[in-house]
């Protein structure tokens, strides 16, 4: 008689995140509730922090959906300033984490991973720290209350059994100036669902031959949409067909808007706010541009690589990560090199636009699939249990 291979123990976690949208956060968060089940994971899901979205609105309507109970603390916005509502959500991780019977607490950023942190305090239930950026410091108040908050979160460290940061790229950047030991950091990066994306064949070619560019991303600094919309307005100026779609949302949607209108590209350059079908969208472009100035794993290049189109992306560590030589790169914040960029890759034949494209999605396979990276989080959350 064979043998069948036993099915493993369940690890029970609970979620931590601080606040909602439409977002890489979110998917990944989707990702662990389609997958994590096959490899033992029974998961929850606390979200901290008013949003201006409603939730049901955003991925984690997808997530209750596959049967993860999901519970907002919405007064809970600025809980490292607040030590009222500190403790409410505190408590209230607790109580969730007591009926979920919870193995593990999972966090990602400085207020969750506090809430978190504390609610273990006095528990069996171990406390994970997900690293998402090594910048959040830099960019974060510096009234009184504020640095307070910051060296208790500092002081708080022991408390976390073990962080794993994203990407290795976070490692290189000088991560937290050293204050965690190399050990009790494991390097565990997030995937894409290759169903969800699937490769895809480049649309049929347009009317006026123009190449069709997208770009997926909150309206915010960082992801510097504006160096984008000005390349594009650069090509054309010169001759170049090009048309840009920007999905998001964000701060900056007034300033972008401003934009556009004063380079004359509202018929080029559309910003269609949050979009759910990011996979549809890429159905419907040529290729993808992401002028990031900052990402630790950009999973919105992850994508469109996985849909097999070519990304033309800022040169930075981490981007060069995950395209290797199959991306086309240009400085941060270059908008004149962006626009060289984009007119040879308009220049450049539709096979080979198609050959680019298919290497991309075989990087993602390779490396950042959904599924396996999910088992390896379950693994490491099982290794934390066993000691």
């Amino acid at each position: 008689m064979s043998r069948t291979a036993a099915t493993p123990a369940p690890v029970r976690v609970l979620y931590v995140r601080h606040g909602f949208r439409l977002g890489g956060a979110e998917r990944s968060i989707l990702n662990l509730a389609r997958h994590g089940p096959e490899h033992g994971l029974v998961s929850g899901l606390a979200v901290i922090g008013r949003s201006s979205v409603d939730w049901r609105q955003t991925q984690l309507a997808e997530v209750a959906e596959l049967g993860v109970p999901v519970t907002v603390f919405p007064r809970t916005a600025r809980s490292l300033r607040h030590p009222q509502h500190l403790l409410e959500a505190t408590s209230g991780v607790r109580r969730l984490a007591r009926r979920l019977r919870a193995d593990i607490v999972d966090t990602s950023g400085a207020s969750a991973s506090l809430v978190g942190r504390l609610a273990c305090v006095g528990t069996r239930t171990f406390h994970v720290t997900e690293m998402e950026s090594s910048r959040g410091d830099a960019r974060a108040p510096s009234s009184t209350p504020w640095r307070l908050a910051r060296w208790f979160y500092r002081r708080s460290y022991s408390l976390t059994a073990g962080f794993v940061a994203v990407s290795a790229t976070l490692l290189d950047e000088d991560l937290l100036g050293g204050v965690l030991p190399a050990d009790r950091i494991t390097v565990i990066p997030r995937g894409v669902d290759l169903e969800e994306f699937p490769a895809q064949p480049l649309p049929a070619p347009s009317l006026d031959d123009g190449l069709r560019l997208l770009s997926v991303g909150r309206l915010v600094p960082s992801k510097d949409h504006l160096t984008a919309i000005r390349a594009v307005g650069l090509l054309r100026a010169r001759g170049g067909n090009a048309s840009l779609t920007i999905a998001g949302a964000g701060p900056l949607r007034a300033d972008l808007d401003r934009e556009i209108g004063a380079l004359g590209l509202g018929g080029c350059v559309k910003l269609k706010g949050p979009w759910r079908d990011v996979a549809g969208l890429h159905r419907e472009h040529d290729a993808f541009v992401f002028p990031t100035r900052f990402e630790a794993l950009p999973l919105a290049a992850l994508e469109a690589m996985a849909s097999a189109r070519p990304v033309v992306v800022s040169d930075i560590p981490s981007l060069r990560a995950i395209a290797g030589d199959t991306g086309i790169y240009f400085p941060p914040g270059d908008a004149e090199a962006l626009a060289m960029s984009l007119d040879r890759l308009l220049r450049t034949p539709i096979a080979r636009r198609r050959r680019i494209g298919l290497e991309a999605r075989a990087r993602v396979e390779s490396a950042f699939d959904a599924r396996r990276q999910v088992g390896a989080l379950v693994d490491y959350y099982r290794s934390l249990t066993s000691r």
